[in-house]
């Protein structure tokens, strides 16, 4: 087994920092934790107004069984889903 010493580090040089804080500013992935929440969650009273716009209800109605096949073929977990999508396109809501 080869012996490891131990490799002394140094300092980066000025140009080299302004490289590196150069790319930081310009990565597209950063993400800053500045202690501020980034996406602000709704109040209890701005929930219950969004709960009560996009209130669900059942309804029967039978479908041909074609589209019901078509429809879960892409996602049998998924398919009320993308029914209620279409039917919103199909509304332009």
């Amino acid at each position: 087994m080869r012996k490891q010493y131990p490799v002394p580090i140094r300092d980066n040089t000025d140009e080299e920092d302004a490289e590196i804080k150069r790319q930081i500013a310009e990565d597209p992935d950063l993400v800053s934790f500045t202690g501020k929440r980034i996406v602000e969650r709704p109040t209890p009273p701005e929930r219950a107004a969004m709960l009560r716009k996009q209130s669900k209800r059942d309804v029967t109605v039978a479908l041909d069984a074609d589209l019901i096949d078509a429809l879960k073929s892409l996602d049998p977990n998924d398919w009320h889903a993308r029914l209620n999508a279409i039917a919103r396109a199909s509304l332009g809501m």
